[in-house]
């Protein structure tokens, strides 16, 4: 659909290049430039503007939006004093507005996320965070190893600012998979995140899902193309999902496990308990580790919801072992698996099989 979009942009384009042709024979065309003669500078203009943004689109550089814009806006005008000779062209031109409004509105909700976010980097710039020997020689064996092993014991500034996530996933048992990509910031020093995913559907149309935790508050919202709400839910076993999840991507977040909202359990040799308390919520999770150290999985009992209910189901990630990669100095895990236990079988929903990390 990218592709057609642009082949579009390129097309609508170069009949406004029209009147700069000669040797025309079709005749519809010979009067549309006839007619055109006087204003042939601003067609000229309108399709140079709308084959730039063709090319800018292509190398998916945002300002295509801007030459586009005007493009298009110099070229409806054109129509109108010529309706006529090139009433049809409105249709190309409500096309491309509709994949313009789309565009403009998923760059607002982006910025939108990103003021949310904001707060986090001035709490990261605020304090700075030191993972000292000292600090984790209470925690449980298997919970010291993995600090020391993924690299953020004796170092500063390793809080995870944002994560990159790709990978795909279904919204029931033996359902269609959906591919997606993510955007997540996390704050250094309190439970909260936003998490800003694309899930693409077919044919160019796509899901946006905001998922955040803030001040204790749980929130999903899901729209379609950006524009149109489909979904937004809070509540008490929303708040319970989103400080889980919080809980579960310390794993993302290796020196969370030190901060006072976080407290462990031992259990055995490669098993821990964590607790997290948040606001007025608290939950916990089991995490077990490898032999090096490394987490991979972390179960928890978390509400899932049917038919507009919420149920307490088991909830497990199963991490790739051997996908542990190095960003900025902290091992972190890049591939895994998210899976609710039903009464009906076991139910994968989610598979991440990339991560990229930076870190404040």
């Amino acid at each position: 659909m990218h592709i057609v979009f642009f082949f579009l942009l390129i097309a609508h384009g170069a009949i406004h290049l029209l009147p700069f042709l000669k040797n025309i024979e079709n005749a519809a065309q010979k009067e549309l430039i006839e007619k055109t003669k006087k204003s042939k500078k601003y067609w000229g203009l309108a399709g140079i503007f709308l084959c730039v943004g063709a090319l800018l689109f292509l190398v998916e550089l945002k300002l295509w939006i801007l030459f586009v814009l005007f493009g298009i806006a110099l070229s409806q005008t054109l129509i109108i004093f010529h309706w006529k000779q090139a009433k049809f062209g409105t249709i190309l031109n409500f096309i491309v507005a509709l994949v313009l409004l789309v565009s403009i509105w998923d760059i607002f909700l982006l910025i939108q996320v990103r003021k949310t976010s904001e707060h986090f980097a001035k709490s990261a710039s605020d304090r700075k965070i030191i993972v000292a020997n000292s600090s984790i020689e209470n925690l449980p064996y298997p919970v010291q190893k993995w600090l020391k092993n993924s690299g953020v014991v004796g170092k500063q500034d390793i809080s995870v600012d944002c994560i990159k996530q790709k990978g795909r996933l279904r919204t029931e048992p033996n359902g269609k998979w959906y591919r997606f990509e993510a955007l997540q910031w996390i704050s250094p020093v309190q439970p909260e995140f936003i998490w800003f995913a694309k899930v693409s559907l077919f044919a160019g149309l796509f899901l946006r899902g905001i998922d955040k935790l803030e001040n204790g508050q749980g929130s999903m919202e899901i729209r379609f193309l950006s524009v149109f709400p489909i979904k937004n839910v809070t509540g008490k076993e929303i708040n319970q999902g989103a400080s889980l999840r919080f809980l579960g991507e310390i794993l993302w977040n290796p020196s969370a496990s030190v901060e006072p909202f976080i407290e462990w359990e031992n259990i055995d040799s490669i098993t821990s308990k964590a607790k997290l308390r948040n606001s007025d919520m608290e939950v916990n999770g089991i995490f077990k580790f490898d032999s090096r150290g490394f987490p991979i999985s972390f179960y928890a009992k978390r509400y899932f919801e049917k038919e507009n209910k919420f149920v307490l189901r088991d909830w497990l990630v199963e991490i790739d072992s051997s996908s542990y990669k190095s960003f900025d100095g902290i091992k972190v895990p890049t591939k895994l698996k998210v899976m609710w236990a039903l009464p009906e079988g076991s139910f994968e929903w989610l598979e991440i099989d990339e991560v990229e990390l930076t870190t404040y």
